[in-house]
């Protein structure tokens, strides 16, 4: 609510809370939780919660239509929806659980529900202010469609949705427009967005705008920005709050009797039993004082439902001393009976604490009788429930608690998910008083307080508990047997077994030994190829060496060939050096002879010349002589 409403009017804060799990086209697991533990969180700051989980389409409508009718002007209203969506030419359909009718995206108008139509019927009805949650954005395909529709067989997150102006409106995805939300978290029991939701939709004094905003960034951090949830409103919304910023809490003003109590007060756990079975105790070592009687008596002493109140962790729970309800007298059953009412009216919304007494490790049968009677009346759900056996002697079968577990399975028929088996001690000594207080707070922390509603009057007469009794001595005693035949199949096998194992353990010793005489004899095989190895090393060794000296004496050899080779290269190039220098001499020689001869020659024909020319010169006078003799003489 915001500021305003507070001082002017009385405002209601209505929510209708939806989370669809059973799909037969891929299932969820994640969104009745989602649905569940919203709905607890809203009842607690003051919210009219109207819960529903797995609905069909008929269902859905009625559902949506009787609360849109409930919703007065000024009312705070919540939307919330966890479960699959599809989007057909910009609408958002949410689907519910029997969507496997729908044969096509033409008749899908005719089965979804129309996330816009919702809307425009809470605002005919001027509510203060509207949010509007969806966290559907996931896969989703249906079994056929029409192919002539805007349609994505396989379609992705939702439409954007515009609210109205008229209303203050907050309209949050869990993320955007054409992306798909993670259907797991942290603790693998919420969804993503729901998750961080449940961690801020009760803080005090925080509008709602702040609120989703944090919301989307803690989503956007945990998802590594897969995940980005959008949040789309009008009329600024900032002055809405969940919670006023001027309480803490706010009283109903309308909401029913069995439900408003929890709301303003808490929860409560309500520890049921018959008397001596040590409820009184328990509840003491809980509160950490003794605020219940609990003295050993002949007779019972609690008569009167009483309870004392506690914070645990963030909330308050009022722990409950109760009767017991099986007694000697038809009359004390019935009074008894009454102050079992008178805690369940108080507290409907609780944890359930049933304890078993212990003889000597056995479960007595009129605690199965009482147990059974008031699962009749008021059907206690497996997540808030505490199965507790009390006083179990200390020395006892290690198997006992799986024991324990089938025994309770065949007799009272309920799913035992949490069973806590207390051992007997010593009321003084604080060390143990402490164990068991941590052993019952550990088992409670792990439960969730559910709404426990009548379904019918609790019914129990003496002679019928005589009656109850003697058939749970028969299931027992037939227990008793099936446990002895199992016990006795059990020792048949182990003897089996051991016979078995003896035959196995001497084949293994057979094998040991013929494992170690292949052993020795591969030693020897190994050792006999290790000295043929290591002699085969010696060998290539030596010759390795041979052939190396050989190499060396062949390299030798050639290079003394090649020297060879060189000399009488060398000495041949001498001799041709020596025969031409000897043609040369020679040549020399007759060239000089030539030469000289020529001179000589020539020497020669000069003398020759000379004389020749003497003689011409001579023969020449004497016939110039002659002729002038002989002219002169003819003259």
């Amino acid at each position: 609510m915001d500021a305003e409403a507070s001082n002017n009017k009385k405002q209601r804060k209505l929510a209708l809370i939806i989370g669809n799990n059973d799909y037969k086209i891929k299932p969820l697991d994640n969104c009745v939780n989602d649905a569940n533990d919203l709905s607890e969180k809203l009842k607690t700051i003051g919210f009219i919660v109207t819960t529903k989980t797995n609905l069909k389409c008929e269902q859905m409508d009625k559902e949506i239509e009787d609360f849109t009718n409930s919703i007065k002007p000024y009312d705070l209203v919540v939307f919330f929806f966890a479960g699959h969506s599809v989007q057909n030419d910009n609408k958002n359909y949410l689907i519910p659980c029997d969507a496997d009718t729908i044969e096509s995206l033409s008749k899908q108008e005719g089965h979804g529900v129309h996330a816009q139509a919702i809307l425009s019927l809470m605002y005919q009805k001027d509510p203060h202010a509207v949010v509007h949650i969806l966290d559907c954005c996931r896969t989703y395909s249906l079994p056929s469609v029409d192919k002539n529709r805007n349609w994505n067989p396989a379609s992705k997150g939702m439409a954007k949705m515009q609210p109205s102006e008229g209303t203050r409106t907050l309209i949050a995805f869990a993320c955007g427009p054409d992306t798909v939300a993670e259907d797991k978290s942290p603790n693998n029991h919420n969804g993503m967005f729901t998750f961080h939701l449940l961690n801020h939709v009760t803080q005090s004094g925080k509008n709602i705008v702040d609120i989703f905003g944090t919301v989307s960034d803690e989503v956007s951090k945990a998802s590594e920005g897969r995940q980005i949830p959008q949040t789309t409103f009008s009329r600024n919304p900032k002055d809405v709050f969940f919670v006023s910023p001027h309480s803490e809490t706010t009283q109903l003003n309308s909401q029913p009797a069995m439900a408003s109590s929890s709301s303003r007060q808490g929860y409560g756990i309500i520890i049921l039993g018959n008397s001596g079975v040590g409820k009184s105790f328990l509840a003491n070592i809980l509160l950490g004082s003794e605020t219940f009687d609990h003295r050993a008596a002949a007779r019972s002493v609690t008569t009167e439902t009483e309870f004392k109140e506690i914070k645990m962790g963030n909330e308050n729970y009022a722990i409950f001393n109760i009767p017991g309800l099986i007694e000697a007298d038809q009359q004390c059953i019935e009074r008894n009976k009454r102050e079992i009412d008178k805690a369940f009216v108080e507290r409907p919304t609780s944890l359930i604490l049933y304890v078993f007494g212990s003889q000597n490790g056995r479960i007595r049968d009129e605690d199965v009788v009482a147990f059974n009677a008031l699962n009749k009346a008021y059907p206690l759900k497996v997540e808030s429930l505490v199965l507790i056996v009390n006083g179990a002697p200390k020395k006892r079968l290690e198997d006992y608690e799986g024991e324990v577990i089938v025994l309770l399975k065949e007799l009272i028929q309920v799913s035992c998910q949490s069973l806590c088996v207390l051992d007997m001690i010593d009321e003084n000594n604080q060390s143990e008083r402490k164990k068991l207080k941590n052993q019952l707070l550990q088992a409670i922390v792990e439960r969730t307080p559910r709404d426990h509603i009548k379904k019918q009057d609790l019914e129990l007469q003496r002679e019928e508990v005589r009656k109850a009794k003697a058939e749970i001595k028969v299931l027992q005693a037939d227990f008793q047997n099936k446990l002895q035949m199992h016990e006795n199949q059990i020792k048949e096998q182990q003897r089996m077994y051991d016979k078995k194992f003896d035959e196995i353990r001497n084949q293994n010793e057979l094998m040991q030994v013929l494992i170690e005489n292949q052993r020795k004899e591969q030693e020897k095989r190994d050792n006999e190829h290790k000295e043929a190895i290591q002699r085969a090393n010696e060998l290539t060794v030596k010759l390795r060496a041979e052939v190396q000296a050989e190499k060396r004496a062949r390299q030798q050899a050639e290079q003394r060939v090649k020297e060879q080779t060189e000399q009488r290269t060398r000495e041949q190039a001498e001799q041709k050096a020596r025969e031409q220098a000897e043609q040369r001499a020679r040549e020399q020689t007759g060239q000089r002879a030539r030469e000289q001869t020529g001179q000589r020659a020539r020497e020669h024909v000069q003398r020759a010349s000379k004389s020749i020319s003497s003689i011409m010169e001579n023969l020449f006078s004497e016939i110039v002589f002659r002729s002038t003799e002989f002219w002169d003489n003819k003259v």
